[in-house]
């Protein structure tokens, strides 16, 4: 209920400010993977659903820069062992800096070797079914797309990756997925008019604010 509570706060003071096409905390969009070129860090999965103005979507860099989006890209299109792709170092150099609890509950290589093993079976699995499932068919507990990948909407209105869910969003551009499930980022005030259209959010969470 806390996540409920949470999301109706949100939404009425985003609705109050914005309108009936406001963005909600959470929200699912539907984004094509190839349009999705840019990334931003620097914005918390938690500001879900924010309107965001500045100049944050004009210092924009490009997504295979980030370091885990790299791995996946050298394993997943090039073929290489996720040790070659250097994962296995990474993620020991990030459990070292930031402690079990801020990466992915990982504590040794044996940890990491069946997380890479787990990715791998995904990527197969979204090969084949040629889609990426949505949070409500792979949590049951999970409420709208919460722990989705996140996209920000830039002023254009074009979608820019946040560095939240990057494997699955790297198994979606490789794998050239027509179109994605993510979780809303923050929006830029000058996309106001024209995101939801763009990205097809749930309408069905404007009209009820208890639906998932």
């Amino acid at each position: 209920m806390r996540l409920y509570q949470r999301a109706i706060d949100h939404d009425i003071a985003s609705i109050t400010l914005y309108g009936r096409d406001a963005p909600l905390l959470w929200e699912r969009i539907w984004v094509s993977p190839a349009d999705c070129v840019d990334s931003y860090g620097k914005f918390k999965a938690e500001q879900s659903g924010e309107v965001v103005g500045g100049d944050w979507d004009l210092h924009t860099y490009p997504v295979k820069s980030n370091a885990i989006a790299a791995a996946c890209i050298r394993r997943w299109r090039d073929g290489v062992s996720w040790e070659e792709a250097g994962a296995y170092d990474l993620q020991l150099q990030r459990i070292k800096k930031l402690g079990t609890s801020h990466a992915d509950g990982l504590r040794t290589l044996d940890d990491i070797i069946r997380r890479c093993e787990h990715l791998d079976a995904i990527f197969e699995t979204i090969r084949s079914e040629r889609r990426l499932r949505p949070r409500s068919e792979t949590d049951d507990f999970t409420f709208r797309e919460r722990d989705g990948v996140l996209i920000h909407v830039a002023r254009d209105g074009r979608p820019v990756f946040g560095h939240r869910g990057v494997h699955r969003f790297v198994m979606a551009r490789l794998l050239e997925l027509p179109t994605m499930p993510a979780q809303l980022g923050v929006v830029h005030p000058e996309a106001l008019s024209v995101w939801r259209d763009r990205f097809q959010g749930c309408s069905c969470d404007r009209i009820d604010l208890l639906a998932k």
